[in-house]
């Protein structure tokens, strides 16, 4: 391989992989979910955990006719640049 081709494979692995995941929404009690932003090895900013794990909830929450309120959250650093944001909240009307 020559080393432009190298240098772009690298480059789109890395843009691939720079996502940070979304947990599916679990339930604690009766009207109360969370769910987990996962940033893995990338450098995403609090703010932008934030708005990824509230985008989603408040999907959920829409798709029940219901509007997304949020109670709290949870930054945990793992070292390494790994973070994961939990964000709790709540269906209302």
């Amino acid at each position: 391989m020559k080393p432009s081709l190298i240098t772009s494979a690298l480059i789109i692995c890395a843009a691939l992989s720079g996502c940070a995941s979304v947990s599916e929404v679990s339930q604690l009690d009766k009207n109360t979910y969370f769910l987990t932003v996962d940033t893995g090895n990338q450098q995403f900013t609090t703010g932008d955990l934030l708005s990824k794990a509230s985008v989603k909830a408040t999907e959920f929450c829409g798709k029940r006719g219901r509007s997304m309120s949020a109670i709290g959250s949870d930054l945990d650093h793992r070292g390494f640049g790994n973070r994961d944001l939990t964000l709790r909240f709540r269906c209302v009307e």
